[in-house]
Order: C-alpha cells, then structure tokens, then sequence
C-alpha cells in the first residue's frame, strides 16, 4: 500500500520559497482555461512503502508538490512513475497519456564490450549501451586502456547475452551523443544492468535525466562490495575516523554531483539516499551551504 504524508521542514531556503508562488493552469467547467495560484511547496514530505519520494522532470530537475484550497497536487509524470506508467504528452491534442512502459524484444547480434551490445532493433543494426553501469574497458582502440576485469566483464556479457532474444527498456532519453540506443535490458524478465552490479562486474555510472533506478543500482552494488563479488573481492571500507553509527547515516547526492548534503531540498536537481560512507567512498565532500 502506498501511504502519503506531509512533513515540515524548516530552513531558510525553504521558508523562501514558501513566501513565491507559481502560476498553474486549471480548467473550469466550461472547459476554458484559466489562471489559479497555488502554492510551491518543497517542504512536503511524500513517503511510498516508507521510503520519501523524490520526483524530476523530463530534464532531471527536482520537481514538487503543489498546494491549492487546501489540496496537494502532484504532476502528472510524477503519479506516472509512481504507477509504473509511461507519460506522453500530445501538443496538439493537449492530452496526456498514461501508458504500460512498453519494452521490445530483439535480437543480440554481439557483444561489443561488457556494458554495449549490437542488436536488431525494427530491422536496423543498432548499438546498445547499458544505462546506469559501467564496465572496465575491453575493446578500447588503445589497447593500453584494455584490463583484464575489463575482458572478464566483457566474457560473462557475451556468454549471457550474445544470440539471446532479450527486451529493451528506455529512460527519459532514447540515444546518447554517440547514437547509441540507452537501455535497461532484460533476459527472461531480469534486469541485466542490474545483474552485472550484483555479480560485481560494473560499477554504477548514471547520468541524468536517465535516472529511473539509480537507487536500486547503488544498493546492489552497495550488497556486491559487502559480498566481495567480482571487482570487489578482498573489498574494505575505507576507513575515514567516524563512527559506525555516522558510517550508516543517511544523506542525500545527485547522480552527477561532488556534494553531499544533509536535506533533498538544499538545491536544484533530483536527490538521492545514500549512507555517509558510500558517499566518501565515492569522493564526494560536504556541502558547504548546509553542513
């Protein structure tokens, strides 16, 4: 069961934000639009399966719910992703589509590397790069950059994958700057980008805005580095002078961001939980405006 809640923050930015308004549209009975003012609320706590929400538009940016006469709102995309829905828009109709996220089966030619394959994609030979992981090079034109974790990776890829018919899921963006299709793929109904930060042959690499399981990567990479899977065997935590009990606290980072921070609402993007250690583990620093 899904349960929401209303929780209060107060800091100072927030405060500030309160005190602005953005303008919505609304549409009466007559079905002719008009102009409501309702209020940004950024201090709104909204807690699914207990775990708070955190919710971005198509480009990545943080968005938040709305208060009007008494009511919260939420956009669109927003109750999409919460119901597993694909979001469309329509300018011409002005409608909004909420749709099952369709996935398309195909047929893997080859693997490139551990984390791209080659696939037949409505009758093309495409390029498929795994979103949200990464793996070590293998098939890199200097052969220099090539490792041996890299080949392995790139091994267990081929042997799961190559001659497979498998399923092709897209974020927010279909094609990276190099024309690549990204992807989330899945053999026989598991997510194999998921399946290689599990057995520890990638690590988590996501760029916004495609973002949509960015916390599910980190905690299995987070259960490999404990199981010493793959690239992680003989793993330590790094040993940085605090506690245990300050190791697990939770805070919040961007996917792409060098900071940590003790709110989700300390500025733009989409946040995400993360203990403290993973996040100095992973180079991050404090956030000078809110620690």
């Amino acid at each position: 069961m899904r349960r929401w809640t209303r929780g209060w923050k107060t800091f100072c930015l927030t405060l500030m934000v309160l005190t602005s308004f953005c303008m919505g549209v609304g549409v009466s009975q007559g079905l002719e639009a008009r102009e409501v003012t309702a209020q940004l609320r950024p201090d709104f706590v909204i807690v699914i399966d207990q775990e708070t929400a955190h919710f971005s538009d198509v480009n990545g940016s943080e968005v938040y719910p709305l208060l009007y006469e008494g009511t919260t709102y939420l956009p669109l995309r927003a109750i999409g992703n919460l119901m597993g829905k694909q979001v469309d828009w329509d300018e011409q109709s002005k409608t909004v589509t909420l749709s099952d996220a369709l996935r398309e089966s195909v047929g893997v030619e080859r693997v490139v590397d551990g984390d791209t394959l080659e696939v037949l994609w409505r009758g093309n030979l495409e390029k498929v790069r795994l979103i949200g992981v990464d793996t070590a090079e293998s098939a890199h034109p200097d052969e220099q950059k090539n490792t041996e974790f890299g080949r392995l990776a790139a091994a267990y890829t081929k042997e799961a994958l190559e001659g497979k018919t498998v399923e092709l899921e897209f974020d927010v963006q279909q094609r990276d700057q190099y024309g690549r299709l990204l992807c989330y793929v899945y053999l026989d109904g598991e997510m194999f980008n998921e399946r290689l930060l599990e057995e520890g042959m990638a690590a988590v690499s996501t760029w916004p805005p495609n973002v949509k399981y960015v916390e599910s990567f980190t905690q299995a990479q987070q259960r490999a580095k404990e199981a010493g899977a793959g690239m992680w065997e003989g793993y330590v935590p790094q040993d940085f002078g605090i506690t245990e009990q300050q190791a697990q606290s939770i805070v919040y980072v961007t996917a792409t961001g060098k900071k940590y921070h003790k709110s989700s609402t300390c500025g733009a993007g989409t946040y995400f939980e993360s203990t403290l250690q993973q996040a100095l583990e992973q180079g991050l620093t404090a956030c000078d405006k809110c620690w």
